[in-house]
């Protein structure tokens, strides 16, 4: 089994994969002689793949010496930007497949399946963390109660029993 540093540095050699691959495509796809679509997706899509690849380097380096609340706060925010950002993403590589940039498609085009499908991946997670926050929320506002169906499924047990 891994140890906690060793898992550290895969994690981190992971996000560096991934975010400097995403970070090489739509800069790729940005360049002038290219001519496709670069809006705010892309300007978003790069500034986030730096940001977390220097967060998550700072915090690898630092973790010891960085406030727990901090780190909270900042993988917070890397979260809620991550969600513009998968967005962004998936918006974007369906928009370059859909104008035909071959730039995109063709002079990277396994690159651009794997970030096509990597957004769908993503879509998905999405939806099932959504799901998931919405029936905590849902448990928290008192709208689902799960402890006393509980509750009454073991009284009624309990009834049952003693009037054997």
């Amino acid at each position: 089994m891994a140890q906690p540093q060793e898992h550290n540095i895969l994690s981190i050699f992971i996000v560096l994969i991934i975010n400097i691959s995403v970070l090489y495509y739509v800069s790729y796809v940005a360049q002038e002689k290219c001519n496709c679509l670069v809006d705010w997706r892309n300007k978003y899509i790069q500034i986030y793949c730096v940001a977390v690849i220097v967060l998550n380097l700072i915090i690898y380096l630092f973790s010891g010496s960085i406030d727990p609340a901090l780190k909270g706060i900042v993988v917070s925010s890397v979260l809620v930007a991550g969600i513009i950002y998968l967005y962004a993403l998936y918006t974007y590589t369906h928009q370059l497949d859909k104008d035909g940039c071959k730039c995109a498609t063709e002079d990277n085009e396994y690159l651009h399946k794997a970030l096509y499908y990597y957004s769908y991946l993503f879509y998905v997670q999405v939806v099932l963390v959504t799901f998931i926050v919405g029936l905590l929320l849902a448990r928290t506002v008192g709208l689902i109660d799960v402890k006393d169906s509980m509750i009454k499924t073991t009284k009624t047990k309990k009834v049952r029993k003693s009037k054997k």
